[in-house]
């Protein structure tokens, strides 16, 4: 089976700038703990099983991005344009460089393990794609094992028919598609809590 590489689609971890909707329950230095530690969790599961890009925006942040994660894994600044268009993009440019599949992911979502990503991976041997809806309307995976920019164009980012307008531009591209299972992203209090638990621990704010 051959290994999607993985590609992390990132903000740099500036105060202000990371999980808005989730700063207007807990304020945006909570916010901003909050965000780096659920990063770093799936970082730390995920990163020594899997061949991992890191694409960060802002472009000029590159230097935090390597304190933050660390120099070895290749980061790659994401150009401007919409969610979809950033994705799109690295999406492209990974298989222009010989990825044979590729894993978008975000770090929104701490519950992805490395046996969803073998089980994704084994689907993108069956399968032109694959997608992991989430509770709020979202996805918080998206496999393919070739590019598919059409999949990005005109979708409403950050609404609760994301994933649902995707899967139809899915099917109307003539895919074939398999479903993970739901998931949870952290968004607001409720599920920051979970997550924490989750995750075996409070999230820690700097002083």
């Amino acid at each position: 089976m051959p290994k999607p590489r993985i590609l992390f689609i990132l903000k740099a971890p500036i105060v202000g700038r990371v999980k808005t909707r989730l700063a207007e329950d807990i304020g945006e230095v909570r916010a901003l703990a909050a965000y780096r530690a659920m990063v770093e969790y799936l970082f730390d599961n995920l990163a020594t099983h899997w061949p991992f890009e890191i694409h960060y925006t802002p472009t000029e942040d590159e230097d935090l991005m390597h304190s933050w994660l660390g120099p070895d894994h290749p980061y790659f600044p994401q150009p401007d344009g919409d969610l979809g268009c950033r994705m799109a993009s690295a999406a492209e440019n990974a298989f222009g460089r010989g990825a044979e599949a590729v894993i978008l992911l975000g770090g929104d979502c701490p519950y992805v393990t490395p046996d969803l990503i073998r089980m994704a991976a084994g689907q993108l041997e069956k399968h032109e794609a694959v997608i992991g809806p989430a509770v709020d309307g979202g996805y918080y995976l998206l496999g393919l094992n070739r590019p598919q920019p059409r999949l990005f164009e005109g979708i409403a980012w950050s609404t609760e028919s994301v994933f649902s307008a995707t899967l139809e531009r899915i099917k109307e591209v003539g895919l074939t598609v398999n479903i993970l299972p739901t998931l949870e992203d952290v968004d607001d209090l409720q599920s920051l809590t979970r997550a924490e638990t989750y995750m075996g621990k409070p999230i820690a704010v700097a002083e």
